[in-house]
């Protein structure tokens, strides 16, 4: 934050001193190019030479950056790929689910027979219990007769 602001004063202070010398309001021993513009131009193109180090600086880093920047085109083109993908990935799971479904109806109708099945040998069963105990029954009231 403290050299934000030492940047933004230096450059005021840079504003103000073109607009004095555009003006003929030099500091010194007049408008002559004397011993006090001299000694203000020497500070100001040394402030403008650090000034122009440190653009090139910046502009060496932006340019590294800016190589690694997508391009409209490359982003087309991972965006096209991912439709692809997407729509191949969907395609499959609906094939897969297809599969899955007739499987389940295969098992499903398998159980259902089964179940059916269990329930006959049960009924069968069930019938044969109680006509045994009905024949014992009888048995016991004639038997009590």
């Amino acid at each position: 934050m403290a050299e934000n602001v030492a940047h933004i004063s230096r450059f005021r202070k840079k504003k103000e001193n073109a607009y004095n010398i555009s003006n003929n309001q030099v500091t010194g021993s007049g408008n002559d190019g004397g011993d006090g513009m001299n000694d203000d131009l020497e500070r100001r193109v040394s402030c403008l030479e650090s000034d122009v180090t440190e653009i090139k600086n910046n502009l060496i880093t932006l340019t590294t950056r800016s190589e690694s920047f997508a391009t409209k085109s490359d982003v087309l083109e991972i965006r096209e790929g991912l439709r692809l993908e997407m729509a191949e990935s969907r395609q499959s799971l609906k094939s897969e689910m297809a599969d899955l479904r007739q499987s389940l109806k295969v098992e499903m109708a398998e159980h259902r027979t089964e179940l059916q099945k269990s329930f006959a040998n049960q009924t069968w069963l069930l019938t044969g219990i109680v006509l045994s105990a009905m024949a014992v029954l009888v048995a016991v009231v004639t038997v009590i007769k």
